[in-house]
């Protein structure tokens, strides 16, 4: 990713309020295709409102959102996962009786196009979409580490297998642009680390990510860019090292130290 790549995603003015509350005020975002750019802030700053705006599972209040040179504002989230953006969740969203390897499936459904009928009279086109669509499944499940769990339940795997699945699911539909909400959520240290090395790859394949974390290990080890936000409002943006000298993210994330700043006027 160089600084002159295209952007495949830009969020401009972006503004959502709930009654008299202002969840997320005027946000601009340019997401470079092929980076990963990290989205960071305290409890409450609006990330995943913001995620949800950009995602289609809320509408704005004002502003729009462009992804890969297209409108998006307002389009349904099946309609921009067609379109090539895919997003995992805060909060897990698996079908814990279904195995691993059926939630991936599910996955790929955006992307046949077969129809009623074809399923039903199991044309030819119907079975060989059918079958692309288990073999895509093995191999995002071989991607993300889980091959040797596809038979599995997944509300029977580990914590951060189910993180990894969610992943695979959210691949499976062929995403240039994915959107990780909080992926390292929940996760010790050496899952974390896998976790950065899973992105990577997933970046070496050309996609681009969009990832929403607390953890910082994670954010500053992986992100080639990132925003910050607090109370709605996108305080500072620049690369890792600019963002962790950046004294307004200090004082959000730390607050201010009222009695060391009088001492000091």
């Amino acid at each position: 990713m160089t600084q002159e790549a295209s952007p495949i995603l830009e969020v401009r003015g972006l503004t959502r309020t709930f009654g008299g509350l202002v969840a997320v005020s005027e946000v601009d975002l340019t997401v470079p295709e092929g980076a990963i750019f990290g989205l960071i802030g305290p409890n409450g700053a609006g990330k995943t409102t913001l995620f949800n705006l950009i995602t289609g599972l809320l509408p704005p209040s004002g502003g729009s959102v462009n992804f890969a040179g297209r409108p998006i504002t307002g389009r349904k989230p099946h309609v921009i996962t067609q379109m090539g953006m895919a997003r995992t969740f805060q909060n897990i969203r698996l079908f814990g009786a279904l195995s691993a390897l059926e939630n991936v499936v599910v996955g790929t459904h955006c992307r046949t196009s077969s129809g009623v009928w074809g399923s039903v009279f199991r044309t030819r086109r119907a079975r060989a979409e059918e079958d692309e669509a288990w073999a895509r499944a093995r191999a995002e499940l071989e991607f993300v580490g889980l091959g040797d769990l596809m038979d599995a339940p997944a509300g029977g795997l580990a914590y951060g297998q189910q993180r990894r699945l969610e992943i695979a699911r959210a691949l499976a539909t062929g995403p240039r642009l994915l959107c990780l909400d909080e992926p390292a959520a929940g996760m010790n240290e050496t899952e974390s680390q896998e976790l950065i090395d899973l992105v990577r790859r997933i970046q070496a394949r050309g996609i681009s990510v969009l990832i929403i974390e607390h953890d910082m290990h994670v954010v500053m080890n992986l992100c080639d860019r990132i925003a910050v936000l607090n109370f709605g409002r996108k305080l500072a943006e620049g690369t890792p090292a600019e963002i962790r000298a950046n004294p307004d993210v200090i004082e959000a994330y730390l607050g201010r130290d009222d009695d060391a700043a009088d001492q000091g006027a």
